[in-house]
């Protein structure tokens, strides 16, 4: 855009040439030499290339930085370890990297979280604080961070504190109805919204991409969620299944971090 700004800037500086100036002096009651009137019109045109090279060649060298090439790869995880199932789809789950030595406004960078809890960014070798984004995710939100440093390709686990947790998750066909058995474990009493059994005909599967769901209980304990897929066998080439549970007042819900190929 800088350039095609220049570019216009010389095209009207030869337009006036051209169709003003020459003429004008031509026609003009002041005796004006050729000779003098070219070199006017050539200096001119010099004058704004080298502007445009110089431009060109200070925009280049400000180009000319790496780019980062270190990778940050980690897990969303809970007091024991697992990793924790959200809504990988749409970017609807995220974390923010800061940069303690960038002031503030800087702004922090966005980490997005996979279905099955993981996250990645590609990051200059430095210090970073990895935070929770207010009001984002299945879990409590107390002032957790986690400081890292970067030097080359880095590997973290990031601890959170859900709602709750899914566990034991088993899933069977038969014919073409489903059933899931999953364990439902409380971990801050905040009251369960909803519980549900999903299926969509790709590998993302949540509230906001299915073609047929069921759902269950909304309560802790083992249960067993079946679904119906007999007008929706033929119509996919694929599908897959994924439990998942909405918590009261929490805008993001809780997946297996597991999806399920049944055809």
């Amino acid at each position: 855009m800088f350039f095609t700004h220049f570019s216009k800037r010389l095209s009207n500086l030869q337009y006036f040439a051209d169709i003003w100036l020459f003429p004008a002096l031509h026609f003009s009651h002041f005796p004006v030499k050729w000779a003098i009137l070219a070199e006017i019109y050539t200096k001119l045109l010099n004058i704004s290339l080298w502007a445009i090279a110089a431009v060109t060649f200070t925009a280049c060298e400000l180009d000319n930085y790496d780019e980062p090439s270190s990778m940050l790869t980690g897990k969303v995880v809970d007091g024991n370890g697992n990793p924790i199932g959200v809504q990988g789809s749409r970017g609807k789950v995220s974390l923010q990297l800061w940069q303690p030595s960038y002031p503030l406004t800087a702004g922090a960078i966005d980490v997005y979280v996979g279905q099955d809890g993981t996250f990645s960014a590609k990051l200059f070798n430095g210090d970073y604080v990895l935070k929770l984004r207010d009001g984002n995710g299945p879990w409590e939100h107390t002032g957790e961070e986690l400081a890292i440093h970067v030097g080359g390709n880095t590997a973290v686990t990031f601890p959170v504190k859900p709602y709750y947790t899914l566990s034991n998750v088993t899933y069977s066909l038969s014919g073409t109805t489903l059933s899931a058995t999953f364990t439902i474990t409380e971990a801050t009493a905040k009251g369960i919204d909803k519980v549900f059994l999903l299926v969509n005909s790709t590998q993302f599967v949540d509230e906001e991409d299915q073609v047929k769901r069921e759902e269950g209980n909304a309560v802790v304990g083992t249960q067993t969620v079946t679904i119906d897929l007999s007008g929706d066998w033929d119509k996919h080439k694929f599908l897959y299944a994924r439990v998942g549970l909405r918590i009261n007042g929490v805008e993001h819900g809780l997946y297996d971090t597991q999806v399920e190929k049944i055809k």
